[in-house]
């Protein structure tokens, strides 16, 4: 239990108790268990302070010094630790719900089976922070330093990471073998169909979606709105990550532009299987990613029958072989294919200067 006599000085304010601390320095804190809801502490010296069970709920102890504290399951709802010092604190099993830690200094300090929900680290430094088995709900704001983080045990090799927010995810991913399963699983088969949703449109790619099902695919249409927590960028990048190829129809493009632009750069190893409508001319920007290794050829169909006929040839396999690494073409050939392509384009786009191009010999 709790120190009566430092409870009462407590009592008389924060600059009394820190006059007291200056002039005893040697002097061991102990308000274990102490009971201080909704208390004025700000500026406190809590330094090296025995505070394990401790309610601080609602507490203010804005620029508090609580480094090396002993925090242990204590109960910090809803405080207020703006700038506070928590270098080498122990929150082991703390509760942090609703807890406003921006600005303040967790460098070095034991998070290790915390509770952090809908709490504020907007500026915080986590550097060095030992996270293992912290659960983290809706936190607000990014820190200021989240490097060096210590996502295991005291017991195990050390592994860190440089996310918070990541660090649950990566651990689960180390130690449970069904979790890895599962999202290897997902990247090896997820497609993702980008394109027009309107009914013509829709109709083609709800077919394409079906075939691919039937081959053991599991195809994800992007038409429904993003998350109100993540921006379209966001969610295109989700999507592009977790997926083992994407089908980009091109015919009558609106939003294509954008989600190409963001996918094709950010993720070089994943292949684009660009489609298109016969008689369509794909739009201008096309071309500049018509050079990336990672967008196929343009496969112009007739029809929704063509299309599903020729899925195999024309779309999968040229898919396996890139992936494989087994296309023999060389760089060479593929420039020379991708020439034929553009000469393809302008046969659709101006017959007229297609034609005086075949009759001068410039294509065949």
């Amino acid at each position: 239990m709790a120190d009566n006599k430092q409870l009462e000085l407590l009592k008389n304010g924060t600059a009394a108790w820190n006059e007291w601390r200056s002039k005893e320095p040697e002097v061991e804190v102990d308000l274990k268990s102490a009971d201080l809801l909704g208390a004025d502490l700000r500026g406190i010296n809590f330094k090296n302070a025995d505070l394990r069970r401790i309610n601080l709920r609602d507490v203010n102890l804005s620029g508090a010094n609580l480094e090396g504290a002993q925090l242990y399951r204590a109960n910090l709802n809803g405080v207020n630790l703006i700038n506070a010092n928590l270098k080498q604190a122990n929150l082991y099993r703390a509760y942090l719900g609703r807890a406003d830690l921006s600005e303040a200094d967790l460098h070095s300090s034991n998070l290790q089976m915390s509770l952090f929900s809908q709490t504020k680290i907007e500026g915080a430094n986590l550097k060095s922070a030992r996270v293992y088995g912290i659960s983290t709900w809706n936190l607000v704001g990014t820190p200021k330093d989240q490097s060096s983080l210590v996502i295991t045990a005291d017991e195990e090799a050390e592994v860190t990471v440089d996310d918070i927010k990541m660090a649950q995810f990566i651990y689960l991913l180390l130690a449970n073998n069904e979790l890895r399963d599962v999202i290897q699983t997902v990247t090896s088969k997820a497609v993702l169909i980008l394109g027009r949703f309107y009914e013509e449109r829709k109709q083609v790619l709800d077919a394409l979606r079906e075939t691919l099902r039937k081959k053991d695919f599991a195809p994800i249409i992007f038409d429904f709105e993003p998350s109100n927590n993540r921006n379209l960028t966001e969610t295109i990048q989700l999507l592009a990550s977790l997926s083992k190829f994407i089908i980009a129809d091109l015919s009558d493009a609106k939003s294509i532009p954008q989600e190409l632009s963001v996918i094709i750069p950010s993720f070089p190893s994943i292949p684009i299987a660009p489609i298109l409508v016969a008689g369509e001319q794909e739009y201008s920007m096309f071309e500049h990613w018509n050079a990336f290794e990672s967008v196929l050829s343009i496969f112009r169909y007739k029809s929704q029958e063509h299309l599903l006929a020729n899925l195999d040839d024309q779309i999968l396999d040229p898919i396996e072989k890139w992936q494989l690494g087994t296309d023999a073409e060389s760089k060479a050939e593929r420039e020379l294919r991708k020439q034929k392509e553009k000469f393809e384009s302008l046969k659709n786009s101006d017959p007229e200067l297609y034609g005086q191009l075949l009759a001068a010999g410039v294509v065949e």
